[in-house]
């Protein structure tokens, strides 16, 4: 666990919604991501600064339809194992 006051400021991360103009997720009794729901949150992405380019890793939180959040890398292609579910 880590204190809030240890996290990357917004100097170093930029914190997006994916895909862009999302802002919600609702889940269905069973917990999984209700996907009848238009424009619904898929990721929550973390790319560097430009002055961090170099030195921090880009990475994301997916949410998959099944309800679970996954760490992945949004830059590297499908099938590397770091990638983002689709």
């Amino acid at each position: 666990m880590r204190v809030a006051d240890s996290l990357p400021t917004t100097d170093v991360l930029i914190a997006t919604l994916q895909p862009d103009g999302a802002s919600e997720i609702y889940f269905t009794e069973l917990g999984w991501v209700d996907s009848t729901v238009p424009n619904h949150v898929t990721q929550l992405r973390f790319d560097p600064t430009p002055a961090y380019a170099n030195d921090v890793p880009p990475a994301a939180v997916a949410i998959t339809l099944g309800g679970m959040a996954t760490k992945c890398n949004p830059t590297v292609a499908a099938a590397d194992s770091r990638a983002c579910p689709p």
